[in-house]
């Protein structure tokens, strides 16, 4: 959750529930699983779980990295930008 945050800049804040929930759908998907490496054997306790991408993970990964390459790729080719779209909202 602390990395989530740190990587996000603050942007985004995650739960024990959505983490745990993400963890279990991915495990369950084949996109994970436990690894029995242990990245820091100093802050290691038995609560610590280490998790690896498996080469279906990676493949969903990089699929996925496509996916939003080429929403990019439209986006900058139609030259859209937050300014591009005006909302106006009625009572």
């Amino acid at each position: 959750m602390k990395q989530v945050e740190s990587d996000s800049q603050g942007k985004v804040n995650m739960g024990p529930g959505t983490l745990y929930g993400s963890l279990g759908r991915m495990i369950e998907t084949g996109l994970i699983r436990e690894s029995d490496k242990k990245i820091d054997p100093e802050m290691d306790d038995k609560r610590r779980v280490y998790y690896k991408i498996t080469g279906l993970g990676q493949k969903a990964l990089a699929a996925e990295l496509e996916r939003y390459r080429e929403v990019v790729a439209v986006a900058k080719q139609k030259r859209l930008s937050p300014n591009t779209f005006m909302y106006s909202y009625g009572i």
